[in-house]
């Protein structure tokens, strides 16, 4: 059982990680959405617009199976071998932020428990979707960019689907992948 201090000290914990959470996911959000967002606005007529981001929320909707069915490989090791680690360090509750918490907090853990266990893997999904509904989206900006001769912007809007999109999406079935490895783990050591 939790004794006050440590579940004041976890709740203290829990609020500087969102603190340091939140730099990555502004900074990326900023960088990547701004130049899509400003062609949207002033590149395409904005019926484009809307209908491209209701064709990217459809698939959205789909249930968590059609997203195990897309995922890249059922290791890690594919994930790895395309830099998914490397960014893993970088991105929200990744290894740099993590450490920088633990200095403070010696006993933090993004997952404490079963409970916290499941919930994470459910954040796959949500965070993996959110993403996949944005590749869509980016992907049909950049071809209404290409097909209209704004061939900056096509490769621009491209390379941002990239970082922004693709690499999350990877970097979310990277983790799911791992959690569920530890969740097998504990079954099976569980008397």
């Amino acid at each position: 059982m939790r004794t006050a201090q440590q579940a004041a000290e976890r709740s203290s914990a829990v609020r500087l990680a969102a603190g340091y959470n939140a730099i990555p996911n502004f900074l990326w959000s900023i960088l990547h959405l701004g130049p899509v967002a400003f062609y949207c606005f002033t590149g395409m007529p904005p019926r484009w617009a809307y209908i491209f981001l209701g064709a990217s929320i459809l698939p959205g909707l789909a249930p968590n199976s059609f997203f195990d069915w897309l995922q890249l490989g059922s290791t890690t090791r594919i994930y790895k071998k395309i830099g998914i680690a490397f960014i893993r360090r970088y991105s929200q509750d990744g290894d740099l932020i993590n450490r920088r918490i633990q200095r403070r907090f010696p006993g933090y853990k993004v997952i404490e428990h079963e409970a916290s266990l499941k919930k994470y893997i459910q954040r796959t999904y949500i965070f993996g979707r959110f993403h996949f509904m944005l590749l869509l989206f980016f992907l049909c900006v950049t071809i209404y960019a290409a097909a209209h001769g704004h061939g900056w912007w096509a490769l621009l809007i491209g390379v941002n689907n990239l970082l922004y999109n693709l690499y999350p999406i990877w970097l979310q079935e990277y983790n799911r992948i791992r959690l569920l490895m530890i969740a097998t783990r504990r079954q099976r050591a569980a008397p």
